[in-house]
């Protein structure tokens, strides 16, 4: 079997396990859900993600739309000055075309200094195909690939990245060492990636899908670890300025806690979000999961269900104190044949949390928020995908700017998938885009031709302000 009709394969397992209809979907800190339990280290990386959590690391590829003309899709075109044009810009695939490749982070300093990491092939389509760690950094002209290391020889997969400055970044997410997955961390000192010690509470598997911080001195990373026989728990890590330790985490639910997303505004005041249930796979008592750092722990903090059904928050993120926006997936109907998913968006406003919005993506059958950047309460951008058949997925980009949502043009440059899963900015928190305040975005994900080629490629796509 190609990885690519593994990937696929492991991606309808995950839609039938939990959003029945999302077949194909791909996002490793978001697609990585649920499958069947396992209690005892499997033989290899992928029967580990298979068991732990029915991981859809999907397919796709690099592309842009160009925001100043109509989108040939909905017929869209920037309505003033201040909208975001949105351009391709090529990106290396070191896997030369021929295999699985994706970018599923990114992280900007400034429009000469951006960095986005993720995974690509070797001996692609063959029995011995391995992922490896990706890294590529854009030095305002060109993408280029910079080696990053591996965390071992079998499957390795970056889930995020952050980037302080031009000697100052990191990237997280899980290798396989032979025997189970542990977590990986990577850092960057101006001329050279290495790899960081980090903790491995799972005698298991340990993964890490975001990371967070606010100053060399306090970041954080989350992810899920599994207990030997017992359930999945929430994974938090942090940095101190000299070494990374494991943090305790809540864990409501008695089957799995996952957290995909974390957002940080200080060392007493950050944000983690993502899924908990009680039994295996998730098919009942399965909430939206969001936890709170006040600086001595994490607990867990009210947050609404927009019904009876599944939610599953994709991500999170905060411009103040008061303004801090989560994504998720919500299912009206619990269990294993979900056929209505709704696109959901919460807003927290220092008092509590409240659904926003919960609909489809309009004239879709199908639809996916993969993750969220809050750079103002004017300026929210959401990054996902769509399908209207069910079979050919869409980029989809939605933007808030302070009164409503509104769907902003973007190109969709494979015949079969195109995601986007997630988006930076290179203004800071107190400088809106929307409000004029200059700078660029940056959306990353991927895309491909169709089911059959086991091939995707990295997607780019660069975003500022009309002129």
């Amino acid at each position: 079997m190609s990885a690519r009709n593994w990937f696929y394969n492991l991606a309808l397992t995950c839609a039938i396990l939990i959003l029945g209809s999302l077949a194909f979907l791909a996002n490793p800190a978001s697609a990585q859900l649920l499958s069947a339990t396992a209690n005892t280290a499997p033989a290899s990386a992928r029967e580990a993600l298979k068991s732990d959590l029915g991981l859809a690391y999907g397919p796709k590829q690099a592309f842009a739309g160009q925001g100043t003309k109509a989108d040939e899709k909905t017929g869209a075109t920037p309505q003033d000055r201040h909208d975001t044009c949105w351009v391709f810009v090529p990106s290396p695939n070191p896997s030369g075309g021929a295999g699985y490749t994706l970018l599923r982070a990114v992280s900007a300093v400034s429009s000469g200094d951006v960095w986005a990491a993720g995974n690509y092939c070797i001996n692609c389509g063959t029995d011995t195909e391995t992922q490896q760690t990706l890294i590529e950094h854009w030095n305002g002209h060109a993408w280029s690939v910079v080696a990053s290391p591996n965390g071992g020889t079998g499957d390795n997969y970056l889930n995020g990245v952050l980037a302080f400055s031009r000697s100052n970044a990191w990237a997280v997410g899980n290798a396989w060492n032979g025997t189970r997955f542990e977590s990986l961390i990577l850092h960057w000192d101006g001329t050279a990636w290495t790899r960081t010690s980090s903790p491995n509470p799972g005698a298991l598997n340990n993964y890490l899908y975001s990371i967070s911080g606010t100053s060399q001195r306090d970041i954080w990373a989350v992810g899920t670890y599994r207990i030997p026989g017992g359930p999945l728990v929430v994974l938090t890590e942090h940095y101190d300025g000299q070494a990374w330790s494991a943090v305790t985490g809540a864990n409501p639910g008695a089957g799995r806690n996952v957290l995909n997303g974390v957002t940080s505004l200080s060392p007493n005041n950050a944000w983690a979000a993502g899924i908990a249930c009680d039994d295996n796979p998730c098919n009942t008592n399965a909430r939206g999961l969001i936890e709170h750092w006040d600086g001595h722990e994490w607990s867990v903090v009210d947050s609404p269900n927009p019904g009876a059904g599944i939610t599953y928050y994709q991500g999170i993120s905060a411009s103040r104190p008061n303004d801090i926006w989560a994504v998720a997936w919500y299912c009206a109907e619990e269990g294993a044949a979900c056929a209505n998913v709704d696109l959901v968006v919460e807003h927290y406003d220092g008092r509590a949390w409240s659904v926003v919005s919960t609909h489809p993506f309009a004239g879709s059958e199908f639809s996916a928020f993969w993750g969220v950047l809050a750079i103002s309460s004017k300026d929210v951008w959401v990054p996902g995908s769509y399908s209207s058949d069910g079979a050919t997925w869409i980029n989809l980009l939605r933007h808030w700017d302070g009164r409503s949502w509104t769907d902003v043009p973007v190109s969709s440059p494979g015949a079969y998938n195109n995601d986007l899963y997630a988006v930076a900015a290179t203004t800071g928190n107190d400088r809106s885009l929307n409000e004029g305040g200059g700078g660029e975005l940056w959306a990353v994900g991927d895309y491909d031709a169709g089911i059959d080629l086991p091939i995707a490629n990295p997607q780019t796509q660069r975003g500022d302000n009309c002129h």
